[in-house]
């Protein structure tokens, strides 16, 4: 393993997670317990490391190692064998449209994998975006934001990142499941969005969520259904008609697989590949999951928790690879689940838990994703209050580094956002319709993850003058 750059994740152990990443390995070992997996290839950690140590002496001195990532040449030796894997995958039915990720280290290490600050792309098609999504996410390693992430050097330190380059599912919905352990029995959370969850991640959709409870020796039983308004819908270009030469504001056929064509309006085109479309109300209306994807789900999850002896936090996706389709196993990772939502007093805004816990702390309210917005001047306090924002967008993250509680009105549990504050003790709250219009900067608020609740404890006495514990946010986090 050590001397190979590009390995099929069908010939990945968990033991080799030192070389291909926490992500990779465990793939290859639910490709084994016979789970439906979209098929792929691991670009080793030897692949990055030959590559280094082709081109730099020294990378924590080097000055734009980034540019020398996106621009020197390959080792050809290394290219080689990637392109070999790549072709491999291309000419099977699901190799059309490939997904390229980070695989970090093994959360063990205390460096949970899917908060890093890591590059994905989506939909790539062709040895050239395949590549060129490959350098983006070995650059990514050594951006500002993942130093930052990591002030005592790379989270990836003592070995590179690999890279898993993974057939796409062309999904109807997607999301993430945890198990936990409850009295009497054990429990599972569904959070569920239309289309690719890339607006779960993003924190641009508020998620359907469902709990469903098993109580020994009986099958998973739905016991309640929160539904969100799941506002976008993510897709690649390929499965929309007309979505390349469309523009902002027009309105196309999305059609998903095993649902009619709805006529959407276009928010915004990434790239080549991928598209958002404003959710039509009638997919709004209506549940992500049927119930038999439901339980199948939970089931897995169940099984998962089972084989790895502890709770764990499931990637999945409903849809076609290739000639599959159906139920997509996409990641597992252990993480305790956020806490289920409580019942709310009148005298607090309700919301959705994705990270428990309680906490006080004046307010800043951010009206958009950008840390832009925040004002400058002053020094940080050393104790931060509570962040309030329209979603959990990644902007946000470097103000979270310095949250005491998190409140934000879209967004789900998948999001990195989420998964930050998790990771970092945090309590943060989503779906707390319109947080950002009833709080203002300055109030003293309480944020209560067990309860899923936000209250305002004292109103700020100006709130034109922002809080000195925030000021200077923005000299710290520009980018």
């Amino acid at each position: 393993m050590n001397k190979r750059f590009a390995v099929p994740l069908e010939g990945i152990r968990l033991g080799d997670a030192a070389r291909v990443g926490y992500k990779a390995a465990v793939l290859g070992d639910l490709l084994r317990l016979g789970l439906q997996v979209p098929p792929g290839f691991c670009i080793t950690a030897s692949a990055l490391e030959a590559f280094l140590q082709m081109h730099v002496e020294s990378p924590r001195r080097h000055a734009d190692l980034e540019s020398v990532i996106l621009k020197a040449p390959l080792p050809a030796k290394v290219e080689g064998e990637i392109r070999r894997a790549y072709r491999a995958l291309a000419r099977r039915p699901e190799g059309g449209w490939t997904a390229v990720r980070l695989s970090g280290l093994e959360p063990a290490a205390g460096q949970g994998d899917w908060s890093q600050p890591q590059h994905a792309a989506l939909a790539m098609c062709g040895w050239d975006e395949v590549l060129s999504a490959v350098r983006r996410c070995w650059a990514s390693a050594f951006s500002p934001r993942a130093l930052r992430r990591w002030p005592g050097g790379t989270w990836f330190e003592p070995s590179p990142p690999a890279v898993v380059v993974q057939a796409m599912v062309n999904a109807a919905c997607a999301g993430v499941a945890f198990s936990c352990r409850q009295r009497g029995g054990r429990a599972v959370m569904v959070e569920a969005c239309w289309g690719l969850g890339q607006t779960l991640t993003r924190g641009m959709s508020l998620p359907d969520r469902y709990y469903l409870t098993v109580a020994p020796t009986a099958q998973p039983r739905l016991r309640r259904v929160w539904r969100g308004s799941k506002g976008t819908v993510a897709t690649y270009l390929p499965a929309i008609p007309g979505a390349r030469s469309a523009g902002r504001g027009q309105y196309l056929p999305l059609a998903l697989p095993g649902l009619p064509a709805f006529n959407a309006e276009v928010l915004n085109l990434e790239g080549n590949n991928l598209a958002l479309f404003r959710t039509p109300e009638a997919l709004r209306r209506a549940e992500c999951l049927s119930r038999g994807h439901l339980e199948e789900l939970a089931g897995t999850v169940l099984a998962l928790e089972d084989y790895y002896r502890e709770p764990q936090s499931v990637e999945w996706a409903v849809g076609i690879c290739g000639t599959s389709q159906g139920l997509f196993i996409l990641q597992a990772q252990p993480e305790a689940p956020p806490a289920e939502d409580k019942a709310s007093s009148q005298q607090s805004l309700p919301g959705m838990t994705v990270a428990g816990g309680v906490a006080r702390g004046r307010a800043l309210v951010i009206h958009g994703p950008s840390t832009a917005e925040v004002p400058t001047g002053g020094q940080a306090g050393a104790e931060g209050g509570v962040l309030v924002a329209p979603s959990l967008s990644p902007e946000l993250i470097p103000l979270m580094l310095k949250a005491r509680a998190v409140v934000t009105e879209s967004g789900g549990t998948l999001s990195h956002a989420a998964i930050l504050a998790r990771e970092m003790g945090i309590p943060c709250l989503t779906g707390v319709r319109g947080a950002t219009r009833q709080f203002l900067t300055g109030d003293h608020l309480e944020v209560d993850g067990a309860n899923g609740r936000v209250r305002r404890l004292q109103p700020a006495a100006d709130p034109r003058v922002r809080p000195e514990l925030w000021a200077g946010t923005r000299q710290a986090t520009s980018r």
